[in-house]
């Protein structure tokens, strides 16, 4: 297995939003938001070919969740939240990058659209803080490609 150096360091920044996250009741919720999160337009426009994928509870002595490059979602039986879904989500959309810099970025994307600006700016903040590789985009409809500048209140070590 190759090493993945930002892992530590995007976990360590997504502690950050778990007060913050939604908690879901059972798998059948966590398929709802996925289906919403799916259906997003701009989630759509930057991942024209994104599917809802297949979500799985995974056994008790599960120790992480995980996604398979084939789109499966396998959560730990306490990771029913937004946060975890949305990270898996982000493995989903950016098959083979780890937790580079498109999953960041992607990761990044999908909580500013799904739990908020409030998360999104203590995720960015951690992010700064702990030299997380992304790049912050305009989050606005239409125009979700393009980075932030810093005149524009952008904050990243991704490229500009």
């Amino acid at each position: 297995m190759t090493p993945d150096p930002q892992q530590a360091r995007v976990y360590a920044a997504e502690e950050a939003l778990a007060p913050l996250a939604r908690r879901f009741a059972d798998v059948a919720e966590v398929r709802t938001f996925l289906q919403e999160v799916v259906a997003d337009e701009a989630v759509g426009e930057r991942w024209p070919h994104a599917e809802v994928p297949e979500v799985r509870l995974g056994p008790a002595n599960l120790s992480c969740s995980y996604a398979t490059d084939d789109g499966l979602v396998v959560l730990r039986r306490d990771h029913l939240d937004a946060v975890s879904v949305l990270h898996e989500l982000a493995h989903v959309l950016e098959v083979a990058d780890g937790h580079g810099n498109r999953f960041a970025t992607a990761f990044a994307f999908l909580v500013r659209r799904h739990i908020g600006v409030d998360a999104w700016a203590a995720l960015a903040a951690r992010y700064e803080e702990l030299v997380v590789s992304w790049t912050p985009l305009d989050y606005e409809g239409g125009r979700t490609r393009r980075p932030i500048s810093d005149a524009q209140g952008g904050a990243g070590t991704g490229p500009r």
